[in-house]
């Protein structure tokens, strides 16, 4: 998608009773950036640019395609989503401790 003010939103489905589905929308430009530079315009937007603007933040991670970065990111909110791994804001904790796996968090 173009304009898109972020890089990325992964976004649930209705599906009905079949199985989880999501949809990924990605920014246009991603397609076009390297990790680095993808690395270094996330890093600067956390910035407000002054009339002193010799401060930037600059990543070198390679020449890897940031699609594939960030791919990998948002699959891992879909993993999440699937196993439940993440509570919701709207749950709460108590209720939430039941339905966990405790081999998933390492507890016997």
């Amino acid at each position: 998608m173009d304009n898109m003010p972020n890089t990325a939103l992964t976004s649930p489905v209705d599906s009905g009773d079949g199985p989880k589905r999501f949809n990924i929308t990605f920014r246009a430009g991603l397609l076009n950036e390297t990790i680095s530079e993808w690395a270094s315009w996330k890093e600067n937007t956390c910035f407000t640019r002054t009339t002193d603007s010799s401060y930037a933040v600059r990543v070198e991670g390679g020449n890897l395609d940031a699609i594939l970065y960030v791919l990998l990111h948002e699959a891992t909110h879909v993993v999440d989503a699937v196993m439940n791994v993440t509570p919701h804001a709207s749950e709460n904790t108590h209720s939430l401790n039941r339905h966990r796996s405790p081999k998933m968090f390492g507890v016997r």
